[in-house]
């Protein structure tokens, strides 16, 4: 699947249909049923969402995310379907409301695809702790796709929907991401609301996008984000354009490279490819700079 922000171009000049768009990735969907990554299809809602959005730009009256297809992970509520966190402790729970993740979604024009697998109760990190069964990994037979949010990494990487919701306590985001090669963000705890959320650690966790590329993870962010009378914890902060900056070069840019992550214990092959990032961001006119996190030995226990 094209990644959205071209795709996109294509809609708008009406040269693609979201319909066709949506029959398609449920189509492929179902092709590549053996990766477990969703566990719910929304045929119907996909459909009804799709021909809105096609109507939608004819009219001229299209939305940021118009079309985009998104799937959503098992523990974010979605009116009228199942939300379980992989768990059949769930099973038969169904949302009577929408997470207001959700509904900023939907008000942004973008179509929910499905409900995506995950570690159950998101307790876990490689996606084969679910009640609906292990999440494969697209591309490496045999690996895991990590965890938890491990349907909504495997949906993207294979190219199944444009971008997912996962959430990420203290990586369930970030390492499914980097596990098969997608963009994935934890936005800053109170950025994007948590209301309609089967929480694991509250003060942790935190709602965030994957997607194929980080123009596309930027605006689903700016989509999620903002304050949320139903979640006391989100900032009163305006919400920018995130993808606005996403084509600017990193000339200047300060960034650290904590000593304590690079240590003895973590794989040569890892620290080798760190540095090697770090070297290419160097050329790039970045500033990278070695600094001391000192209370990390302690953060786990903690």
């Amino acid at each position: 699947m094209t990644p959205y922000s071209d795709i996109q171009k294509s809609i708008e000049a009406r040269t693609s249909f979201c319909a066709s768009l949506v029959d398609g990735a449920l189509k492929r969907a179902r092709d590549l049923g053996s990766l477990n990554a969703f566990i719910e299809l929304f045929d119907e809602d996909a459909r009804a969402s799709a021909l809105v959005s096609d109507r939608r730009i004819v009219e001229g009256r299209s939305r940021p995310l118009e079309g985009m297809l998104v799937g959503i992970k098992d523990n974010i509520c979605v009116r009228g379907h199942e939300a379980t966190a992989g768990s059949n402790f769930l099973a038969g729970h169904r949302a009577v409301y929408d997470a207001t993740v959700i509904r900023r979604l939907r008000e942004s024009g973008a179509v929910l695809l499905g409900r995506t697998n995950m570690d159950e109760f998101a307790m876990g990190s490689s996606g084969q702790t679910s009640a609906y069964g292990s999440t494969l990994h697209p591309d490496l037979e045999g690996y895991v796709p990590g965890g938890s949010s491990s349907g909504s990494a495997s949906a993207v990487a294979a190219r199944l929907v444009h971008g997912a919701l996962g959430t990420d306590t203290g990586g369930s985001v970030r390492q499914p991401a980097a596990y098969t090669g997608c963009v994935g963000m934890k936005p800053t705890y109170g950025r994007v609301s948590r209301y309609g959320l089967i929480a694991f650690s509250s003060s942790c966790d935190q709602i965030g996008p994957l997607t194929a590329t980080v123009h596309d993870n930027a605006r689903i962010l700016s989509a999620i984000a903002g304050v949320d009378p139903f979640d006391a914890t989100t900032a009163d902060l305006d919400v920018p354009d995130f993808s606005a900056h996403c084509d600017e070069g990193i000339a200047g840019l300060r960034i650290g490279l904590p000593a304590e992550y690079l240590g003895e214990d973590v794989d040569v092959e890892l620290r080798t490819h760190v540095r090697s990032v770090a070297d290419q961001l160097r050329v790039r006119g970045a500033e990278i700079v070695d600094v001391s996190l000192p209370l990390t030995p302690v953060v786990f226990p903690a």
